[in-house]
């Protein structure tokens, strides 16, 4: 990151406008403990300030629990004073765990209620019962009725009225009598095309179809997934098997006032769907500081002269969309006697920046010890033949602007003098922003 010294140092922070986007100050009134700020476009077009590094909780490195708070703990933590140790487990009436605590089957210490005993009925009081609120005999069922309950053969009669399948009635044969639809008081029938079968004969209700709320869905007919039951013919008419295609195009699009689909996105990996149902790129890249760091080191080998993107140094970039951007890059040549050269490259656009490198290795007096430029040429340095000293830690940086017109990668880029060589490597912990 940019050293605080090169934040601009401002008492309060002056309104947010397009004339400070992009810029970065550190706020110096002593409630603010040194605060840097950098101003940005937010999503409604609007301009704010965000805080990108509270050098007082950096510096600090934060603080420790409170000593004055109680803590409950599964075990006894030095860094802690006041903490209550409750074991790994849950104990007493409790088991299981303390994410999933149970209830004993069997516990002790708690009011219980009185054992329950049994006890023979007629060994209870009763002072609602005598003899003469017993019925009388006359009231029994007669023996006729008895044996009629469990079934019996021979004439019905009012002794005889549960007959068994013996009954001869059972075998004699009737002639149902005819009827109407006049008959059929609890049916609807709707005026439609004509029943094809109806149980095994002629259908007697010719251009009717039964209509009714109990209708199952082993009652529809079969269909072969994936199906949805609609209608995409124009017109009153029969229901219709339709294909997932077909129930989507009858769907609408969400707007920003109704719910439905998400419409088409056009492809890329840059767009973002906005609150309108629009695909469109964020306003100001993203609306935030992006940081890059390279995580191994890389040697530069690709041949004489040639370019090469540095790995974790690149970041995508949108057209129409403007960005600021700084790189530092630490390398290190083995051979005094091997070149280099490193520069910016990216699509489309307008490209200014200024670029400095070293000229001395590692002093500590304040003497001239580096090089600098300002360009608006893509790749553009002139390659040495020379490093100045082999086998130490050397940097360039490289900070500017960007005006993307076309949809690509920015990337910080390195090159090697020679051809097939291994002696340039830029090192793991390089780094850069942009936004």
């Amino acid at each position: 990151m940019p050293n605080y010294a090169d934040y601009q140092p401002v008492a309060a922070l002056p309104t947010a406008s397009a004339e400070y986007r992009g810029r970065t100050v550190l706020l110096t009134a002593a409630a603010q403990n040194d605060i840097a700020y950098c101003c940005r476009q937010n999503s409604a077009g609007g301009y704010e300030w965000y805080v990108i590094m509270d050098t007082a909780a950096f510096q600090s490195g934060g603080a420790g629990a409170p000593s004055t708070a109680d803590y409950l703990v599964g075990s006894a933590q030095a860094g802690l004073s006041a903490e209550v140790v409750v074991g790994t487990a849950p104990g007493g009436e409790l088991g299981g765990t303390w994410a999933a605590p149970t209830v004993d089957a069997t516990h002790a210490g708690s009011a219980h209620h009185p054992a329950f005993v049994q006890a023979d009925h007629d060994a209870l009081p009763n002072p609602h019962h005598s003899n003469a609120n017993d019925h009388a005999n006359t009231n029994d069922p007669t023996a006729g009725q008895k044996a009629a309950l469990a079934g019996t053969s021979g004439t019905p009669g009012d002794t005889n009225r549960y007959v068994t399948d013996t009954d001869a009635r059972n075998t004699n044969a009737r002639t149902p009598a005819t009827h109407g639809d006049a008959q059929h008081s609890a049916l609807t029938y709707e005026a439609s095309g004509a029943v094809a079968t109806h149980a095994g004969a002629a259908d007697p209700h010719a251009g009717y179809r039964l209509e009714s709320a109990d209708l199952a869905n082993a009652d529809l007919a079969q269909v072969t997934a994936p199906v949805i039951k609609g209608r995409t013919t124009a017109g009153l008419g029969d229901p219709e098997d339709l294909t997932p295609t077909q129930a989507t195009a009858m769907l609408d699009a969400f707007t920003s006032a109704l719910k439905g689909l998400v419409p088409a996105s056009g492809g890329g990996t840059t767009n973002f769907l906005r609150a309108d149902g629009t695909f469109a790129a964020p306003p100001g890249g993203g609306g935030g500081m992006n940081l890059l760091k390279k995580t191994a080191d890389q040697t530069i080998n690709a041949g004489a002269g040639v370019f090469v993107d540095i790995t974790g140094l690149t970041f995508p970039v949108v057209a129409g969309v403007d960005y600021a951007f700084h790189f530092y890059v630490t390398f290190q040549s083995a051979a005094a006697t091997t070149g280099w050269k490193a520069g910016v490259n990216c699509p489309a656009g307008t490209l200014d920046f200024w670029a400095q490198s070293a000229v001395i290795a590692n002093g500590a007096a304040g003497v001239a010890t580096h090089t600098e430029r300002h360009n608006v040429v893509r790749d553009d340095m002139t390659l040495l033949t020379a490093t100045i000293t082999a086998g130490v830690d050397l940097a360039v940086r490289i900070e500017g602007r960007y005006k993307c017109t076309a949809n690509g990668t920015f990337a910080a880029r390195f090159a090697n003098e020679l051809a097939a060589n291994t002696q340039v490597v830029v090192q793991q912990g390089s780094w850069g922003w942009w936004f």
